[in-house]
């Protein structure tokens, strides 16, 4: 059975679809990818997957339960987490209270000590617990990356998707960082990525979805993928020697 399953999903901005009849189907501990061109309605997928926006049309479950018209704090104590393309941190917080504050709200009546105990093991395993006592702004781009995983993970996550996580990261810290997603994925966590860099998902996800024009254009092993001929064409073509 799926965790989480999208089927038929309709989104409209105005006279603009930027979903138009998505399917997505998740399974427990699997890695999937979503790759497409800016504009391929990626990003308002996980928005809507998150309650963000509600669908149009179409009908959304997360382990089960019908979630479509959910409200987004609800989703989240359910256990879909996401992080963003641009951190958002709260500056004013050490990197272990941002992390503290997360599972509070994931969790109802956490006590301070408690959710300070599960910072503590998160931070540990992204690799920044030498930081837990610094402030945000004095972190690096690769840290603030991490810090949105921990901070993503301390919801209880179930699922989490993660949105162009290497945005911004070369050579050593890109390697840091895809280590500690495939760490996170081989402890059995449930993981969404968009990315743009093809030697990035092609590396990792298990099962690629295309996206174009708000619309599934392929899916498949990362093998499949690269090999449909539409996917060539209409979005690889240059990104080729990336992968």
């Amino acid at each position: 059975m799926s965790m989480l399953e999208v089927s038929g999903v309709v989104k409209r901005f105005g006279g603009l679809a930027a979903l138009n009849g998505v399917e997505l189907s998740v399974r427990g501990g699997e890695l999937v990818g979503i790759i497409g061109p800016n504009g391929a309605g990626k990003t308002t997928l996980v928005n809507v997957v998150m309650g963000v926006y509600y669908p149009d049309s179409g009908r959304i479950t997360f382990d089960g339960r019908d979630i479509t018209r959910m409200p987004p704090h609800r989703r989240a104590r359910m256990g879909l987490s996401r992080t963003y393309q641009v951190p958002r941190p709260f500056n004013d917080l050490k990197v272990i209270d941002n992390v503290a504050v997360a599972a509070m709200y994931g969790s109802k009546d956490l006590p301070v000590g408690e959710a300070r105990e599960i910072a503590e093991d998160l931070l540990r395993r992204v690799r920044l617990a030498e930081r837990a006592e610094d402030y945000p702004e004095s972190l690096s781009v690769v840290e603030l990356r991490k810090l949105e995983l921990a901070r993503a993970l301390a919801q209880e996550a179930k699922l989490v998707f993660l949105d162009e996580v290497s945005a911004g990261l070369v050579g050593e810290d890109l390697r840091e960082v895809l280590s500690v997603v495939r760490e996170l994925h081989e402890g059995g966590m449930t993981i969404v990525m968009i990315e743009h860099v093809m030697k990035v998902i092609f590396n990792l996800a298990e099962r690629i979805v295309v996206m174009m024009n708000g619309q599934k254009l392929a899916e498949g092993t990362p093998s499949e993928v690269s090999s449909d001929a539409r996917v060539v064409e209409s979005y690889l073509g240059k990104r080729w020697s990336e992968v």
